[in-house]
């Protein structure tokens, strides 16, 4: 699972984009039957996002105070055997990932009206 970009670099109040995906756009190399899936970006301060559909997602996000974030993602989904759908062999795939995330003070030299300045970094 991979969090691009790492790391993301924004100002206060100025929205990120980010894209969430799990390598190979799939979680089993078996071909099984998905029962369910499921996960979560966790943006580091206390607001979350929903990833539903397996395999990629591109995210946005406001992060209104200047620091340092670690944001995270999870998904996972579970899966029965292909040759016994009604059973026998069921399976929990999991994966997760973090990124950093430095949010700069708006009126900071990194910020350009309240724009990240990358030539300022």
């Amino acid at each position: 699972m991979r969090i691009s970009p790492d790391p993301i670099e924004a100002c206060e109040g100025q929205t990120v984009s980010v894209n969430v995906r799990v390598d190979g756009n799939r979680m089993s190399t078996f071909g099984d039957h998905q029962e369910n899936s499921g996960g979560e970006m966790d943006w580091g301060d206390g607001k979350t996002d929903a990833l539903n559909n397996c395999c990629s997602w591109d995210l946005t996000h406001n992060y209104i105070q200047a620091k340092t974030y670690y944001a995270s993602a999870y998904f996972g989904e579970q899966h029965n055997n292909a040759n016994n759908p009604a059973g026998g062999c069921s399976y929990r795939c999991r994966l997760q990932q973090s990124a950093t995330v430095a949010i700069f003070l708006k009126s900071g030299p990194q910020c350009r009206g309240g724009v990240l300045d990358k030539s300022k970094k």
